[in-house]
């Protein structure tokens, strides 16, 4: 598998000599590809609705104390507090950060969350005025 070399990088010495040892099994591929996979999520800087949807999922993966994140760590070969130093020190240091655009659009998807479990018509509509301005970023163009 070929990783970028600007991730590769931006992951360090230790992360990136695993990530490209010769001899790894199948299974370890998998599983460092699903945390370099979260690591390009959380870094990008795309614009569209579906980037900072991913990259708040990838934030919240690598943030939440979890089995399931210890266990795809422990499968891809990596110590769990490694990754998830090495994610910490990348938001510190402002190497993973969202964007205006993408904080509008988490903004959407909470509000449409919240119009969908809201019960008064009057909540909706206010809720629904607030989301139509949102939607008005698709037409922006940057």
């Amino acid at each position: 598998m070929n990783y970028s070399l600007n991730l590769l990088e931006i992951l360090g010495t230790n992360i990136a000599r695993e990530l490209t040892r010769e001899q790894r099994l199948p299974e370890e591929r998998l599983f460092q590809a699903i945390i370099l996979q979260a690591f390009e999520d959380a870094l990008s800087i795309g614009e569209m609705k579906q980037d900072a949807y991913a990259k708040q999922d990838s934030f919240n993966w690598f943030s939440t104390i979890s089995d399931d994140f210890d266990t795809v760590c422990w499968f891809a070969n990596f110590d769990p507090e490694i990754i998830r130093n090495k994610f910490n020190e990348l938001v510190r240091n402002k190497t993973i950060h969202y964007t205006k655009k993408q904080l509008k659009w988490l903004r959407y998807r909470f509000l449409y969350k919240q119009y969908r479990e809201v019960e008064t018509k009057q909540e909706r509509r206010q809720i629904l005025k607030e989301i139509k301005e949102i939607e008005g970023l698709k037409k922006e163009k940057e």
